[in-house]
């Protein structure tokens, strides 16, 4: 299992746009499983569930990404899982290689917001 967490500032939705578009271009086998957003209060939450092929291991990766925004804060948190071989699971290579395809354009995000 591999994990991410950033906290940025932006336009939500137009961050939410470009993640999917992100993802999908960094991977060709990339798929969005689910997505779901829900306001509660004056905090808005987009879940969206993505999984890829990893050739390497012969195996399916997913990637959760939780990201909550309330007012200009942005909080993103991933986390990756599958794509290891064998009972002890200590190959995460897949799940450390998917992770990369979402931390590539957030941190490109981050960069642009601050120009």
């Amino acid at each position: 299992m591999a994990s991410y967490h950033q906290c940025l500032t932006g336009d939500f939705h137009d961050f939410i746009g470009y993640l999917e578009q992100s993802l999908k271009d960094g991977s060709s086998s990339l798929e969005i499983v689910d997505k779901q957003n829900t306001i509660i209060n004056d905090v808005e939450c987009f879940i969206l569930i993505c999984e890829r092929y990893s050739l390497l291991n012969n195996s399916w990766v997913s990637m959760n990404i939780t990201i909550l925004h309330y007012q200009e804060k942005i909080e993103l948190f991933a986390i990756t899982a599958g794509g290891s071989t064998g009972l002890l699971r200590i190959d995460g290579y897949g799940e450390d290689t998917f992770l990369r395809t979402l931390i590539e354009p957030v941190e490109d995000y981050i960069r642009f917001q601050n120009d």
